[in-house]
């Protein structure tokens, strides 16, 4: 259906206390997916983008799912989300935005830029590992995620 297990998951964070807190909950959830961190919106788009000056030529595989952090260090991340869904090879990929803060209109701009879901932030592990639980749960197994080279059915 949705996210496999042998499938890519990017994270774009720039704290080390989030990145760990978010990778903790990935793991506690049992998830075994192959998991990519990019420090920075710099390091995402040479990552990320299949051509031009940011390629990195070590990428092998396309995401299933992206989680972006709003406020990176080196940009803001919602600028990253409008540039990574200018890409084609990532228009279907799911990105969920972790933010710190529980404003809505925050929410809707992320939303407006092509975010799948906005999540607020949590300070801790504990609080981490349901709601990642539940996200994978969603993204893996309640979905059915768009399939490359699968076409419409003409009608």
């Amino acid at each position: 259906m949705g996210i496999k297990p042998d499938q890519l998951i990017v994270v774009i964070q720039s704290g080390p206390e989030d990145l760990s807190l978010l990778v903790s909950g990935l793991h506690a959830t049992g998830a075994n997916n192959p998991i990519k961190h990019l420090r920075s919106g710099k390091e995402a788009l040479g990552y990320l983008c299949p051509r031009g000056v940011w390629r990195d030529a070590s990428r092998t595989s396309t995401p299933a799912l992206i989680l972006l952090d709003c406020q990176l260090l080196d940009m803001d991340g919602k600028g990253l989300l409008f540039m990574l869904r200018q890409m084609p090879s990532l228009k279907t990929i799911p990105i969920v935005v972790f933010t710190s803060t529980a404003i809505q209109e925050e929410a809707n701009e992320c939303y407006t830029l092509g975010a799948n879901s906005c999540i607020q932030k949590f300070h801790t592990a504990a609080e981490y590992v349901p709601i990642v639980s539940r996200l994978l749960d969603y993204w893996s197994q309640v979905i059915i995620a768009h399939q490359p080279g699968v076409s419409m059915a003409s009608t």
